[in-house]
Protein backbone atom coordinates (compact mmCIF):
# COMPACT_ATOMS: atom_id res chain seq x y z
CA UNK A 1 0.00 0.00 0.00
CA UNK A 2 2.82 2.35 0.92
CA UNK A 3 4.19 1.50 -2.22
CA UNK A 4 1.13 2.46 -4.57
CA UNK A 5 1.01 5.45 -2.83
CA UNK A 6 4.45 6.65 -3.54
CA UNK A 7 3.70 6.14 -7.28
CA UNK A 8 0.46 7.97 -7.38
CA UNK A 9 2.65 11.15 -5.24
CA UNK A 10 5.24 10.41 -8.17
CA UNK A 11 2.45 10.72 -11.14
CA UNK A 12 1.03 13.42 -9.72
CA UNK A 13 4.40 15.16 -9.76
CA UNK A 14 4.75 14.07 -13.12
CA UNK A 15 1.44 15.49 -14.32
CA UNK A 16 2.24 19.45 -12.95
CA UNK A 17 5.74 18.80 -14.48
CA UNK A 18 4.00 18.26 -17.88
CA UNK A 19 1.30 20.75 -17.47
CA UNK A 20 4.32 23.36 -16.25
CA UNK A 21 6.00 22.56 -19.48
CA UNK A 22 3.14 22.31 -21.54
CA UNK A 23 2.35 26.39 -20.42
CA UNK A 24 6.04 27.04 -21.34
CA UNK A 25 5.83 25.51 -24.69
CA UNK A 26 2.50 27.51 -25.75
CA UNK A 27 4.25 30.50 -24.58
CA UNK A 28 7.44 29.61 -26.69
CA UNK A 29 5.29 28.77 -29.73
CA UNK A 30 3.53 32.87 -29.19
CA UNK A 31 6.86 33.87 -28.96
CA UNK A 32 7.77 32.32 -32.08
CA UNK A 33 5.03 33.48 -33.89
CA UNK A 34 5.18 37.31 -32.78
CA UNK A 35 8.67 37.06 -33.55
CA UNK A 36 8.14 35.50 -37.23
CA UNK A 37 5.48 38.30 -37.54
CA UNK A 38 8.03 41.13 -36.34
CA UNK A 39 10.70 39.47 -39.30
CA UNK A 40 7.91 39.64 -42.21
CA UNK A 41 7.30 43.28 -41.79
CA UNK A 42 10.90 44.04 -41.01
CA UNK A 43 11.47 42.11 -44.34
CA UNK A 44 8.79 43.96 -46.27
CA UNK A 45 10.02 47.32 -44.87
CA UNK A 46 13.46 46.44 -45.83
CA UNK A 47 11.70 45.77 -49.55
CA UNK A 48 9.56 48.75 -49.80
CA UNK A 49 12.26 51.09 -52.38
CA UNK A 50 12.04 47.35 -54.36
CA UNK A 51 10.44 46.22 -57.36
CA UNK A 52 10.89 42.76 -59.22
CA UNK A 53 10.93 42.15 -62.93
CA UNK A 54 9.18 39.14 -64.18
CA UNK A 55 9.80 37.45 -67.80
CA UNK A 56 12.70 39.14 -68.94
CA UNK A 57 14.52 36.74 -71.77
CA UNK A 58 17.64 35.80 -69.54
CA UNK A 59 20.90 35.58 -71.38
CA UNK A 60 24.45 34.79 -70.73
CA UNK A 61 27.05 38.15 -69.61
CA UNK A 62 23.57 40.16 -69.43
CA UNK A 63 23.16 43.55 -67.74
CA UNK A 64 19.79 43.48 -65.65
CA UNK A 65 20.21 47.11 -65.00
CA UNK A 66 20.30 47.96 -69.12
CA UNK A 67 17.11 44.91 -69.35
CA UNK A 68 15.44 46.91 -66.51
CA UNK A 69 15.84 50.72 -67.85
CA UNK A 70 14.77 49.56 -71.46
CA UNK A 71 11.90 48.38 -70.35
CA UNK A 72 11.16 51.70 -68.15
CA UNK A 73 11.66 53.91 -71.08
CA UNK A 74 10.01 51.52 -74.07
CA UNK A 75 7.46 49.78 -72.51
CA UNK A 76 6.47 52.21 -69.95
CA UNK A 77 7.52 55.24 -71.61
CA UNK A 78 9.29 56.86 -68.84
CA UNK A 79 11.46 59.68 -69.66
CA UNK A 80 13.73 59.48 -66.98
CA UNK A 81 13.99 56.05 -67.04
CA UNK A 82 18.01 56.28 -67.99
CA UNK A 83 18.77 59.11 -65.21
CA UNK A 84 16.73 57.20 -62.18
CA UNK A 85 19.05 55.97 -59.76
CA UNK A 86 19.12 52.38 -58.80
CA UNK A 87 21.12 51.16 -56.08
CA UNK A 88 21.20 47.40 -57.19
CA UNK A 89 19.64 45.08 -59.72
CA UNK A 90 20.19 41.39 -60.25
CA UNK A 91 18.25 37.95 -60.70
CA UNK A 92 16.90 36.21 -58.02
CA UNK A 93 18.40 32.75 -57.21
CA UNK A 94 20.88 30.64 -58.79
CA UNK A 95 20.73 29.61 -62.39
CA UNK A 96 18.63 27.29 -64.09
CA UNK A 97 18.19 26.19 -67.60
CA UNK A 98 14.72 26.68 -69.14
CA UNK A 99 13.76 28.99 -65.85
CA UNK A 100 13.85 32.59 -66.84
CA UNK A 101 14.39 34.10 -63.03
CA UNK A 102 13.05 37.74 -61.89
CA UNK A 103 14.68 40.67 -61.57
CA UNK A 104 15.79 42.69 -58.27
CA UNK A 105 15.68 46.10 -58.62
CA UNK A 106 16.76 48.51 -55.49
CA UNK A 107 15.52 51.99 -55.95
CA UNK A 108 17.62 54.80 -54.33
CA UNK A 109 14.54 57.33 -54.40
CA UNK A 110 10.77 56.11 -53.76
CA UNK A 111 9.33 58.46 -55.90
CA UNK A 112 11.13 56.47 -58.63
CA UNK A 113 10.00 53.12 -57.61
CA UNK A 114 6.48 54.50 -57.22
CA UNK A 115 6.46 55.65 -60.70
CA UNK A 116 7.22 52.77 -62.15
CA UNK A 117 4.63 50.42 -60.13
CA UNK A 118 2.01 53.01 -61.37
CA UNK A 119 2.63 53.00 -65.10
CA UNK A 120 3.19 48.77 -64.88
CA UNK A 121 -0.34 48.34 -66.29
CA UNK A 122 1.17 50.21 -69.68
CA UNK A 123 2.72 46.66 -69.77
CA UNK A 124 -0.91 44.94 -70.77
CA UNK A 125 -0.59 46.80 -74.14
CA UNK A 126 -0.15 44.31 -77.05
CA UNK A 127 3.30 44.55 -78.78
CA UNK A 128 4.07 45.34 -82.43
CA UNK A 129 3.21 41.74 -83.32
CA UNK A 130 0.05 41.80 -81.63
CA UNK A 131 1.28 39.53 -78.96
CA UNK A 132 0.44 40.22 -75.36
CA UNK A 133 3.63 41.75 -73.21
CA UNK A 134 4.95 38.25 -70.90
CA UNK A 135 6.64 41.16 -69.12
CA UNK A 136 5.29 42.08 -65.67
CA UNK A 137 6.09 44.51 -62.56
CA UNK A 138 5.71 43.47 -59.02
CA UNK A 139 6.21 44.79 -55.62
CA UNK A 140 8.68 42.83 -53.44
CA UNK A 141 7.41 40.91 -50.54
CA UNK A 142 8.67 38.71 -47.63
CA UNK A 143 7.65 34.88 -48.47
CA UNK A 144 4.64 34.85 -45.95
CA UNK A 145 3.52 38.23 -46.88
CA UNK A 146 3.52 36.77 -50.24
CA UNK A 147 1.56 33.38 -49.07
CA UNK A 148 -1.28 35.68 -47.79
CA UNK A 149 -1.54 38.21 -51.25
CA UNK A 150 -1.60 35.05 -52.91
CA UNK A 151 -4.77 33.43 -51.08
CA UNK A 152 -6.38 36.99 -50.77
CA UNK A 153 -6.00 37.67 -54.61
CA UNK A 154 -9.09 36.08 -55.65
CA UNK A 155 -11.77 37.73 -53.41
CA UNK A 156 -10.52 40.74 -55.38
CA UNK A 157 -12.83 40.01 -58.39
CA UNK A 158 -15.60 38.76 -56.19
CA UNK A 159 -15.80 42.56 -54.35
CA UNK A 160 -15.54 44.22 -57.83
CA UNK A 161 -18.43 41.94 -59.17
CA UNK A 162 -20.25 42.79 -56.01
CA UNK A 163 -19.81 46.51 -57.06
CA UNK A 164 -17.18 46.70 -54.60
CA UNK A 165 -13.28 48.88 -54.98
CA UNK A 166 -10.98 46.28 -53.69
CA UNK A 167 -7.30 46.10 -53.51
CA UNK A 168 -4.45 44.12 -52.23
CA UNK A 169 -2.20 46.46 -49.40
CA UNK A 170 0.63 44.44 -48.24
CA UNK A 171 -0.59 41.25 -46.62
CA UNK A 172 -4.31 43.19 -45.95
CA UNK A 173 -7.35 43.18 -48.44
CA UNK A 174 -8.51 46.75 -48.88
CA UNK A 175 -12.33 47.07 -49.39
CA UNK A 176 -14.21 50.35 -49.36
CA UNK A 177 -11.13 51.70 -47.58
CA UNK A 178 -11.43 49.14 -45.01
CA UNK A 179 -8.59 46.69 -44.25
CA UNK A 180 -9.07 42.71 -43.74
CA UNK A 181 -6.28 40.03 -42.71
CA UNK A 182 -6.67 36.48 -43.97
CA UNK A 183 -8.02 35.73 -40.52
CA UNK A 184 -10.93 38.35 -41.30
CA UNK A 185 -12.12 38.06 -44.71
CA UNK A 186 -15.31 36.27 -43.11
CA UNK A 187 -16.48 39.73 -42.00
CA UNK A 188 -16.90 41.21 -45.65
CA UNK A 189 -20.38 41.34 -46.14
CA UNK A 190 -22.02 40.55 -49.60
CA UNK A 191 -19.50 38.63 -50.93
CA UNK A 192 -18.98 34.51 -50.69
CA UNK A 193 -15.61 34.44 -49.68
CA UNK A 194 -15.03 30.88 -49.92
CA UNK A 195 -16.08 30.24 -53.29
CA UNK A 196 -12.66 30.45 -55.21
CA UNK A 197 -12.42 27.80 -52.36
CA UNK A 198 -14.78 25.04 -53.56
CA UNK A 199 -14.43 22.78 -56.56
CA UNK A 200 -16.14 20.48 -57.56
CA UNK A 201 -16.44 17.55 -60.26
CA UNK A 202 -19.70 14.78 -60.69
CA UNK A 203 -18.47 12.85 -57.74
CA UNK A 204 -15.98 15.30 -55.49
CA UNK A 205 -16.67 18.55 -53.69
CA UNK A 206 -13.40 19.34 -52.71
CA UNK A 207 -12.78 22.54 -50.37
CA UNK A 208 -8.77 24.23 -50.26
CA UNK A 209 -6.59 27.52 -49.81
CA UNK A 210 -6.66 29.35 -46.44
CA UNK A 211 -10.37 31.07 -46.70
CA UNK A 212 -12.33 27.94 -46.37
CA UNK A 213 -12.97 26.36 -43.03
CA UNK A 214 -13.59 23.17 -44.51
CA UNK A 215 -9.89 23.65 -45.65
CA UNK A 216 -6.98 21.74 -44.11
CA UNK A 217 -4.90 25.16 -44.59
CA UNK A 218 -7.81 27.34 -43.31
CA UNK A 219 -6.28 29.83 -40.50
CA UNK A 220 -7.31 28.83 -37.19
CA UNK A 221 -5.09 28.86 -34.04
CA UNK A 222 -5.43 25.76 -31.39
CA UNK A 223 -3.10 23.80 -28.66
CA UNK A 224 -2.83 20.23 -28.40
CA UNK A 225 0.08 19.21 -26.03
CA UNK A 226 1.07 22.38 -25.06
CA UNK A 227 1.95 23.24 -29.15
CA UNK A 228 0.18 25.92 -30.84
CA UNK A 229 -0.81 25.30 -34.31
CA UNK A 230 -2.42 27.79 -37.18
CA UNK A 231 -4.19 24.46 -39.15
CA UNK A 232 -5.11 21.35 -39.08
CA UNK A 233 -2.81 20.50 -41.97
CA UNK A 234 -0.50 21.75 -39.91
CA UNK A 235 -1.18 19.70 -37.38
CA UNK A 236 -1.38 16.46 -39.27
CA UNK A 237 2.40 16.97 -40.95
CA UNK A 238 3.66 17.49 -37.36
CA UNK A 239 1.83 14.27 -36.51
CA UNK A 240 3.09 12.56 -39.61
CA UNK A 241 6.77 13.25 -38.55
CA UNK A 242 6.08 12.12 -34.99
CA UNK A 243 5.40 8.42 -36.23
Amino acid sequence: KAHLEEQRVMCNEILKANKSMATQLSVANNRIQTLQLDRSKSEDYSRKTNLLVIGVDEHQHENCETHVRDIFSQNLELKNAYTMKIQECHRVGKFQPHITRPIIVKFLDLKDRNEVLSNKGKLLKLGADNKPNKVRIAEHFSASTSSKRKALAPLIKLCQDAGRKATLAGDQLLVDGVRYSIEDVHKIKGIDHQAPCVKQNENVLAFGGRLSYLSNFYMCKFVIDGIQFTSSEQYFQWRRAKQ
